[in-house]
């Protein structure tokens, strides 16, 4: 590293100051010769993957100030060297593998302002000389194995913890959570005037509550959780709290009754948990002023008396109350605004007869109910069943019987059309010849080695892509079905979310005429999107770099996952087509034939020029390259390509062609 070799340069130790590589997924251990650099005033090497100790000889920095590693993997115990940094304001090594104590003088570094230890495999006591600390902001313990009791002077920590939250607020904390800490909560926790947010969730903590807590009338977040030792009542004092949104006192052993003072927490939103205590008695009458407290959970106690107040307004109930005393006592304001109450309250009108005799029905069981319910549902399914076996039994036999007259028709020397379609629809040949007015250039979207391809909305309404196959001069009906049957039999064989879907395929004998029919994609080929300059610059390097990985895993899946593998000889930016996100989606397999062990040989060459290699089985990674090599130019690489073949292949160049 390269402060390995400046720490030895007097000249540059002198000068560094900062040395700040956070978030560079650097690895190794910290080297000692970073201690010679005693100019530094600030370290930063949060978010990497360090390893190894802290150096001992940190502590020879005198002059620095700021001090991260957090989000490493660091181990062993924190130098005790570092309580020598009288400057240091910022010590933060949460989320390491860090053992051992915390270095007992920490609390000489009397100007930190952020220590945070969280999240590590520290142990033993909070150092009582933590509190010495005169001008800290966060004091972050949470997630390790610390014991022993919180220290008693911690209130010596007057308005001075805080830290800034996503709200853009100095939010006061004390975070000592999830630990193994013991004792009773230190009554001069409660001098922190400014505290916004007291968590000790999670710990071995005994004994009560202090009464003295009502002072932190600024405390926003209150969280005692999960310490089963504590006990006692709830303070009354709690009540004085009045900005308190998060409460959450279970899992612990207060008991006595909930203090009606608590009903003046009227900040109260997020939660009040006292569940899974003690509590006793009556749940406290005007609970209801607490209008805006989102979730309230007094599960698991021990609370007793009837329900006394209930208000169910701006609802859509109907029908009668039920007969207790809470509802019939209830005011207007706790029923209005529902759609038909009725029943025995001043202010509701009284049910009718008929109502009351249903609800009375309502009531009695009725064993005949379930029978009557059963019997039709399961009737009804079991003909539904049988319908849908006669249904899909009738047909398969047919679509069987349509394949075979399809195959027949085909075959006959009298038959103009050679169809399969899939379930997306049937499609006739006239509708095709009608939605492309006779394959009219003005339809025509892109040209390939095989045929032309034509965009066309058919009588349904579908918008669909027909790849009309080019026919040679002589002997044109045998070589047009041969490819016709080649680029079939090989889209049926595989299946890959990026090969164009293909709908079907028609040849007419008499006209001269064969086409395949596929799913449209929107944006059409790699040529006419590099072509468009709005679109060109939109297909921005991320996208085109995810484009070269997508062809590159198709031609890997038809390599080598095809059993037998399968060679396209075609891929051009013609037949690379885009969707709506710019992936890769392959097309045109007219060219597509069997890659037989012995196929090293080929006598026939079917491609696009400009994209087509020797007469090897490596034509695609060659046609593959060519494809890549546009992507990253915006253009055909015509120019490198007759370079390299003059360069490197002066013998063979013939073979290639670039135009």
């Amino acid at each position: 590293p390269f402060w390995y070799h400046s720490s030895r340069n007097r000249k540059v130790s002198s000068i560094f100051k900062f040395l700040v590589l956070y978030d560079n997924n650097l690895r190794g251990a910290i080297p000692t010769s970073l201690c010679n650099l005693t100019n530094l005033s600030a370290i930063n090497f949060n978010g990497n993957q360090l390893s190894g100790i802290i150096p001992r000889d940190i502590g020879k920095l005198k002059l620095l100030r700021v001090f991260g590693l957090n989000s490493n993997n660091l181990i062993g115990f924190i130098p005790v060297s570092l309580c020598n940094l009288s400057s240091l304001k910022g010590l933060c090594l949460f989320q390491n593998q860090l053992s051992g104590a915390i270095p007992r003088d920490i609390g000489r570094l009397k100007y930190l302002n952020d220590f945070e230890v969280s999240r590590n495999n520290l142990s033993g006591p909070i150092p009582t000389s933590i509190c010495n600390f005169s001008n800290n902001h966060r004091l972050i313990l949470y997630q390790n194995q610390l014991s022993g009791p919180i220290p008693r002077d911690i209130g010596r920590l007057v308005s001075t913890i805080s830290r800034l939250t996503l709200s853009r607020n100095n939010l006061n904390v004390i975070s000592l959570s999830e630990n193994n800490l013991v004792g009773q909560i230190p009554t001069s926790i409660c001098n922190l005037s400014n505290l916004n947010g007291l968590y000790l969730f999670q710990n071995q903590l005994s004994g009560a509550i202090p009464q003295e807590i009502g002072r932190l009338r600024l405390l926003i977040d209150f969280s005692l959780s999960g310490n089963n030792l504590l006990n006692g009542p709830i303070p009354k004092q709690l009540g004085e709290c009045s900005n308190l949104v998060y409460l959450d006192l279970s899992s612990n052993g207060f008991n006595e009754s909930i203090p009606y003072q608590i009903e003046n927490l009227i900040s109260l939103q997020s939660m009040m948990n006292l569940s899974r205590n003690e509590l006793r008695g009556e749940i406290p009458s005007d609970f209801g002023k607490l209008d805006k407290l989102e979730t309230l959970d007094l599960s698991h106690n021990k609370l007793s008396a009837c329900l006394t107040t209930v208000n169910i307004s701006y609802n859509e109930l109907s029908g009668p109350i039920p007969n207790i005393k809470a509802f019939e006592d209830a005011s207007y304001d706790a029923l209005k605004n529902n759609k038909g109450l009725c029943g025995n309250n001043s202010v509701l009108k009284p049910c009718n007869s008929s109502v009351m005799n249903g609800r009375k029905e309502a009531n009695k069981p009725k064993t005949n109910l379930l029978v009557m319910i059963l019997v039709p549902v399961f009737g009804s399914l079991f003909l539904l069943f049988a319908f849908l076996a006669i249904f899909f039994q009738f047909r398969k036999r047919s679509i069987r019987n349509a394949e075979q007259t399809g195959q027949t028709r085909g075959t006959s020397a009298g038959t103009n059309l050679f169809s399969i379609w899939n379930y997306d629809g049937k499609l006739v040949f006239e509708d095709i010849i009608e939605a492309t007015e006779d394959f009219d250039a003005k339809y025509c979207i892109g040209v390939g080695g095989y045929g032309s391809v034509y965009k066309a909305e058919i009588s349904t309404g579908q918008v669909v892509a027909v790849k009309k196959l080019h026919s040679s001069n002589e002997g044109s009906e045998k070589i047009d079905l041969k490819s016709f049957e080649s680029e079939v039999h090989a889209l049926t064989e595989i299946r890959h979310r990026n090969i164009v879907k293909l709908f079907g395929f028609c040849s007419s004998l008499e006209r001269g005429i064969s086409f395949l029919v596929y799913e449209f994609v929107e944006r059409g080929s790699l040529k006419s999107v590099l072509s468009d300059g709005e679109q060109a610059v939109e297909f921005d390097w991320i996208k085109r770099i995810r484009f070269i990985k997508g062809v590159a895993n198709i031609l890997a899946y038809m390599h080598h996952d095809c059993i037998p593998a399968l060679i396209h000889r075609d891929i051009s930016s013609n037949n690379v087509l885009l969707d709506t996100e710019y992936e890769a989606l392959v097309s045109d397999f007219g060219a597509a034939r069997i890659l037989k062990p012995d196929s090293s040989n080929w006598t026939s060459l079917a491609g696009t020029y400009g994209y087509i290699a020797q007469v090897t089985e490596k034509c695609d990674v060659y046609s593959f390259g060519v494809v890549m090599l546009e992507v990253l130019m915006g253009r055909h690489p015509s120019e490198i390509i007759t370079l390299l073949s003059n360069v490197l292949l002066p013998s063979s160049s013939s073979t290639i062609n670039t135009d």
